[in-house]
């Protein structure tokens, strides 16, 4: 019997993870990343916005992982999935896995945005960093779990910090009754 090939999109943890599993199983994996570089924890961007850790520290595996495990790592959008046909972008597989993780919910700004940063990605976090310089004041959009993160670590690289959240608590609640105001 031949060696199963198996494609993954999205080379977030969950990606990542599966890739590595199934590659210790004994299938050929084809790992598809929207972005270039090595896939890294996402949560841990905040850290890199704000200069308390370099972008290679965040990174779920070193390079050369990949490699002995087997896996390819292809910096290509996967634009054209067929989970029917098991395909992606032409190319069959024996299986297919679907993990593309979500987008961040970016509010409807009047006027230009040029000084409103998501912190999704690992540009976005360099794009912070960059603008991110002590005694400047920011404003973070969530009051969530790591809404309230990027606040502190703003803090801590010397921000002046705002926190505007919509809900009646921070954290959606999980810290106890920490009213919004």
């Amino acid at each position: 019997m031949s060696q199963p090939t198996i494609a993954i999109v999205g080379a977030g943890h969950a990606g990542v993870e599966a890739a590595f599993a199934l590659a210790a199983a004994g299938a050929a994996v084809t790992l598809f990343s929207n972005e270039p570089g090595l896939p890294y924890f996402r949560p841990r961007l905040i850290a890199v916005a704000f200069g308390q850790a370099a972008p290679d520290a965040i990174a779920i595996k070193p390079e050369a992982a990949y490699a002995k495990a087997g896996i390819t790592l292809r910096h290509e959008p996967a634009t054209a999935v067929d989970v029917q046909a098991r395909t992606v972008n032409g190319q069959a597989f024996d299986g297919l896995i679907v993990s593309p993780g979500s987008h961040p919910f970016v509010p409807p700004f009047k006027g230009e945005r040029t000084r409103a940063h998501t912190l999704w990605t690992l540009a976005d976090a360099l794009a912070i960093r960059e603008a991110a310089t002590p005694g400047k004041a920011i404003t973070v959009i969530g009051g969530g779990v790591l809404g309230l993160e990027a606040a502190l670590r703003a803090v801590e690289a010397g921000l002046r910090v705002t926190v505007i959240e919509s809900a009646p608590f921070l954290a959606g609640g999980v810290l106890g009754d920490c009213e919004a105001t």
